[in-house]
């Protein structure tokens, strides 16, 4: 113990198919740190309810982890673990202080937190190999980013119950996500951003009112449907730069219901990418314009 934060670090061999149970461990002021251990199996902490940081990173031969009592986390960052399957956290209702992030942990196949409601700071998950489902069913406010990036397994997103996000919203590089549920989404503080998802082809978010900032959603190719019925304008949306852009199946007629101009890029072979743009001026009308890269152009 190092002024108040539970320390297992830099162990070698520490014992073929060890069990890391922490059973009686109820408080630690300042955290539990486990990191660099080679062959403990499983970690369990069953009474630790409350903790200001958790870090478990780069543990070789862990492959399930359960804190079965923790409510309140200021911090949980999970990283670099690549024989974990399992992370449960069946009672986690609050990170308090910062993120909550999982990591770079190739074999990891299942986060259990069916109890999370809010995150101070962002949810973060990427280089995630194996995961097939991110379910956070009760998660309703995080406060900075939510991310899911560069997890190639993932085909479902799912986060039915998620109300604001203090800034970016940024799903990107999963290439086998088909299901993005953010069905209860009213506000993104800053960024919307949905791009370079290889088979997604419906993007929905039936109660957003508000996006702060940019509108970001290119290099989808399968992406069919855009739909966003509740969307207030907003005049930083209203440039190129804050684009719906560069999906090359999109053919909604009228992909937002909004009173004032959005843009779509259209990616077309000879077209100049940066000066083309499908635009809506209004609800159900629509309106295309290109020019490709030998000058000749016009509108329909």
């Amino acid at each position: 113990v190092v002024n108040g934060e539970v320390r297992i670090t830099d162990n070698g061999q520490i014992g073929a198919d060890l069990v890391l149970d922490l059973h009686t461990l109820q408080t630690s002021p300042l955290g539990l740190r486990v990191m660099q251990n080679l062959g403990a199996v499983q970690l369990s902490t069953s009474s630790l309810q409350e903790t200001s940081t958790i870090i478990l990173m780069s543990n070789v031969g862990l492959v399930n982890v359960s804190f079965p009592s923790l409510s309140r986390v200021g911090v949980f960052f999970f990283g670099g673990n690549d024989e974990t399957e399992t992370v449960h956290l069946p009672s986690l209702k609050e990170v308090f202080d910062e993120d909550i992030a999982f990591a770079a942990s190739t074999a990891l196949r299942e986060i259990d937190v069916p109890m999370l409601m809010h995150a101070a700071e962002d949810v973060e998950l990427f280089y995630l190999a194996s995961i097939e489902v991110i379910a956070m069913p009760s998660l309703e406010t995080v406060d900075e980013d939510f991310e899911v990036h560069a997890s190639h397994s993932v085909h479902s997103v799912l986060v039915p119950k998620l109300v604001s996000i203090g800034e970016d919203l940024e799903i990107f590089d999963n290439w086998r996500l088909k299901n993005l549920d953010i069905s209860s989404l009213e506000s993104v503080d800053e960024d919307f951003e949905t791009y370079l998802l290889q088979t997604i082809e419906e993007v929905r978010a039936p109660s957003l009112v508000e996006i702060g900032e940019d509108l970001l959603v290119f290099g989808n190719p399968h992406l069919a449907l855009v739909e966003f019925p509740a969307l207030q304008t907003n005049q930083s949306i209203t440039s190129v730069d804050d684009a719906l852009a560069s999906n090359a199946s999109l053919t909604c007629t009228d992909p937002l219901n909004c009173t004032d101009a959005y843009y779509l890029y259209a990616r077309e072979n000879d077209f100049d990418f940066e000066e083309n743009a499908i635009y809506l001026d209004a609800p159900h009308q629509f309106r295309a314009c290109a020019t490709t890269t030998t000058g000749h152009g016009g509108c329909l």
